[in-house]
């Protein structure tokens, strides 16, 4: 992510880029939420109802990654085409 997020700085900094690095650190603030109170112990697993929802979550998360980066493949756009694919790689990932 570190390395997908400077190369995209780098490379095509923007609007386009920033949908898919607020997306995927939201998702990744949610999961270690979830591990931090999973850590926590057996008295706070009431707190953890999120399980269930996670991987949905992160299924969702790949999905719209896909969906925004592919599109530009169709559409006319000055957005590099190779950063495109490199992000939309990482949703297939």
């Amino acid at each position: 992510m570190a390395f997908s997020v400077w190369m995209g700085l780098k490379v095509a900094p923007g609007d386009h880029s920033t949908f898919f690095t607020l997306l995927n650190s939201f998702v990744h603030i949610v999961m270690y939420f979830y591990y931090m109170i999973a850590a926590m112990g057996p008295k706070y697993q009431k707190f953890i109802w999120l399980k269930k929802y996670l991987t949905t979550f992160q299924m969702l998360q790949f999905v719209a990654i896909l969906t925004h980066q592919f599109q530009w493949l169709f559409r006319e756009c000055d957005y590099p085409k190779g950063f495109m694919v490199w992000i939309g790689l990482h949703g297939v990932m």
